[in-house]
């Protein structure tokens, strides 16, 4: 343990030295911000000449000479070339977005570990405010993370695993592949993606402002996390058989700026959950465990996290949530977050082995653990009832051998092209980066042996969970549906985006702010992603500008309504 204090010390003397050096930083910040003008003039790719075109999006950033740190935001430019379909040109104009944003890396281990960074970004407007736009077609915010694939060499592991988490009915970050010009120099494969935030659109909890304390107002919502140290509390029940202290971190409010009642109040609202599970009658219904939390959402929460054998789960990037009361009110798990370690792609902790739990494989000597509750849930009949039942609907559904490898599928053909470019600029192929298990030759070596090993695990967990268990008569399998409009504002088309888990008869209807039926749109959809695109010449192009609503029936049932604007 004196290598992580000396580090602890070195790491803080060298934040010392950087706030003496920022503020000469500040000082030369504007003269060192990229000047708009060179930002489109001076746009010199120095890549291979075959780097022509791709079929993804490509995302443009300039910091004007500036190195991109890890703690403090710089501002930049980007630009971003989207044609929808058709073919992209790396020299080609930005259509999609043209400004400002600030930006720093991300990630914990992968930023000391990865040559190829993530970054965590912000579109801004011309004053340096937030800027919500529909980047890359995903719906309207101003956060944003890319996520450079290093040790990963599938490139999907995380895009799998959240799209995995929707289809269960569980928020994920949506995301899209697209490929990174950082300073003239071609970067790869990236995958944009929603960063964990509370947002209408994202994690849809009630917004808790700093004069709610007390009432229902006082009781959501929060986001708290599992993770590295910020802003936390120290729960009062050790890590079973480490005697580690589990920190949990407030995460949304942020903690420097939440009121102290506040922080009593979810900390209070988590400890009195973590004293029923941990007492004797953990199991009863009204005095246990169960009245404080969304049974369910633990439940999928173990699923994604044990199919994909994530080694960090339960420990590290561990999300929950709590809506206030008059919402339901109960702790809940998720979003799900940083997978990349995951699904056999970790040489340690037992990461690549088809068989055994996450939960009894992390090393006691770890310095970070997972809180008692997951051992506890598996001693508890309701949890293991609940979660055999829910396997059988999954494995016959979302997670059947035939959903899993659609996605496999549909992820690495959509960057089958790309991927060449990624691992010419990145020659890693055949290579070990930590913390490998399979070490592949190609990028379709790579493939394989994340489907086999899926596949084998998926199968383990059969075993475990006895699929399939009889189902009760009342239970049917659920059906969830994942429905959004974008681009948002719209001008020509607008687009009706569906993840559908049945076969669904779906009707999409737009009025106008009067309530009057502009257009109907009627279509019998199979399982899977549909782009329902609204490009009627005679009835969306001459609209004039303004909010307009739409409605999807599914089944005859409303499934969604929502607002748009034309502009």
């Amino acid at each position: 343990m004196d290598i992580f204090k000396h580090m602890a010390v070195t790491i803080g003397n060298c934040r010392l030295i950087l706030i003496f050096l920022l503020h000469d930083l500040i000082a030369g910040f504007c003269s060192a911000q990229p000047d708009i003008d060179e930002f489109h003039a001076n746009r010199e790719f120095h890549e291979s000449p075959v780097y022509v075109s791709s079929n993804l999006p490509i995302v443009v950033i300039q910091t004007g000479g500036q190195a991109i740190p890890d703690d403090v935001r710089i501002e930049a430019r980007m630009g971003v070339i989207n044609n929808n379909g058709g073919r992209i040109y790396f020299n080609g104009a930005f259509n999609e977005f043209d400004g400002k944003i600030s930006i720093e890396i991300r990630g914990s281990s992968s930023a000391w570990l990865s040559d190829k960074k993530s970054y965590s970004l912000e579109t801004q407007n011309d004053t340096n405010g937030n800027l919500n736009i529909p980047l890359l077609g995903l719906p309207v915010e101003n956060d944003w993370v890319l996520v450079g694939e290093y040790s990963d060499k599938t490139l999907i592991r995380n895009a799998l695993a959240y799209e995995i988490s929707r289809r269960m009915g569980r928020y994920a970050g949506r995301t899209r592949f697209c490929e990174l010009v950082l300073n003239d120099d071609y970067r790869g494969v990236y995958m944009l993606t929603e960063k964990v935030k509370r947002d209408r659109n994202r994690l849809d909890i009630a917004t808790l402002n700093p004069d709610e304390v007390s009432g229902d107002d006082l009781t959501g919502g929060y986001i708290i996390r599992i993770d590295r140290p910020d802003e936390y509390w120290i729960s009062p029940y050790k890590s079973p058989g480490t005697g580690k202290n589990v920190l949990i971190s407030y995460y949304y409010p942020k903690g420097i700026t939440m009121p102290e009642v506040q922080k009593d109040y979810i900390r209070n609202y988590v400890t009195q959950f973590e004293n029923a599970l941990y007492g004797a009658t953990f199991q009863d219904p009204v005095s246990g465990y169960l009245p404080y939390i969304d049974l369910s959402s633990f439940v999928d929460y173990f699923i994604l996290q044990e199919v994909s054998k994530n080694i960090d789960a339960y420990r590290l990037s561990t999300f929950m949530h709590k809506d206030k009361d008059s919402n339901g009110g109960k702790l809940t798990m998720g979003p799900l977050w940083d997978i990349n370690l995951g699904f056999g792609n970790a040489n340690y902790y037992s990461g690549d082995h088809t068989y055994g739990w996450v939960v009894y494989s992390i090393d006691p000597y770890d310095d970070f653990q997972m809180p008692f509750w997951w051992s506890k849930f598996l001693q508890d009949t309701r949890f293991i009832n609940a979660l055999k039942i829910r396997w059988t609907q999954l494995r016959n559904s979302v997670l059947s051998e035939a959903s899993v490898y659609g996605v496999i599928d549909s992820f690495s053909y959509h960057l089958d092209e790309a991927q060449a470019r990624n691992f010419e600029r990145w020659p890693i192929l055949g290579t070990w980066i930590w913390p490998n298990a399979y070490v592949g030759g190609t990028y379709y070596d790579e493939i394989g042996y994340l489907t086999a090993w899926i596949t084998d695990r998926m199968l383990w967990m059969d075993e475990q969970l006895d699929y399939p268990v009889s189902l009760p008569g009342e239970e049917n399998l659920i059906i969830t549906n994942e429905i959004y409009a974008y681009p948002n504002p719209f001008m020509n088309h607008l687009t009706i985006r569906l993840f559908l888990s049945d076969e669904t008869d779906v009707e999409i209807a737009l009025f106008n702010n009067m309530g009057e039926e502009i257009m109907v749109y009627n279509a019998a959809l199979v399982p899977g992603s549909h782009d329902l695109v609204l490009q009627d010449e005679e009835k969306i192009i001459p609209l004039k500008p303004g909010i307009y609503l739409y409605r999807v029936l599914a089944n005859g049932k409303i499934a969604k309504t929502g607002k748009v604007i034309k502009y």
